[in-house]
């Protein structure tokens, strides 16, 4: 039985989370599925989508060497995956700008199948996913880690605030800024860099 993140409730999460740091492979597979696929489009809006896998990869596993000194609910644990996936993604920057990076002249997408649902529906949400993630990965760096925080890990102002080491007010603003910068670019509007 497949969870979503909103149906994860802290009881079920003290549950498997106790049983995962107990070596229940299938707890941690719950994990695993209620998280991963919005770390992953938190993760591409920061990277490519083969990066993001990747670091998703990684951060995982910085997730299970560290489950044990884990104290918190769902939300803390939300937020320190996040934290992580943060800091990675901003190693893979860092180590991208030292180097430079060369890239396949073909570019494949994967298809991913729903045994549950319509193939064509999955594609056109996937798709509406992926641009709107991709727009947002567009905006400056600080207003675009605001809102993947905020719209796609579905986090409030004070952990996003805390995970940035920000004020909930510069939140706020910068949220506000990259929803206002996303709403002239999807009007047409040319959009006139003033930081």
């Amino acid at each position: 039985m497949t969870r979503s993140l909103g149906k994860l409730d802290d009881l079920e999460f003290d549950s498997l989370l106790q049983r995962a740091r107990a070596g229940d492979e299938a707890a941690f597979a719950e994990l695993w599925r209620a998280f991963n696929p919005p770390l992953q489009r938190f993760l591409a809006g920061m990277a490519d989508r083969e990066d993001a896998a990747d670091l998703a990869s990684t951060v995982w596993l910085e997730i299970v060497r560290g489950l044990e000194r884990f104290e918190g609910d769902a939300v803390g644990f939300r937020s320190w995956l996040y934290t992580v996936g943060r800091m990675r993604a901003i190693d893979l920057r860092r180590s991208q700008a030292r180097r430079p990076r060369t890239t396949a002249a073909t570019e494949g997408r994967e298809v991913v199948e729903d045994a549950c649902g319509d193939p064509a529906r999955e594609v056109e949400r996937q798709w509406s996913t992926d641009q709107a993630v991709a727009r947002i990965g567009s905006l400056p760096d600080d207003q675009a880690e605001v809102l993947l925080l905020r719209i796609v890990a579905d986090l409030d102002v004070a952990t996003v605030a805390s995970i940035l080491d920000k004020r909930p007010g510069t939140v706020r603003v910068l949220a506000h800024r990259g929803l206002k910068r996303l709403a002239r670019e999807l009007n047409g509007d040319p959009i006139t860099v003033v930081e």
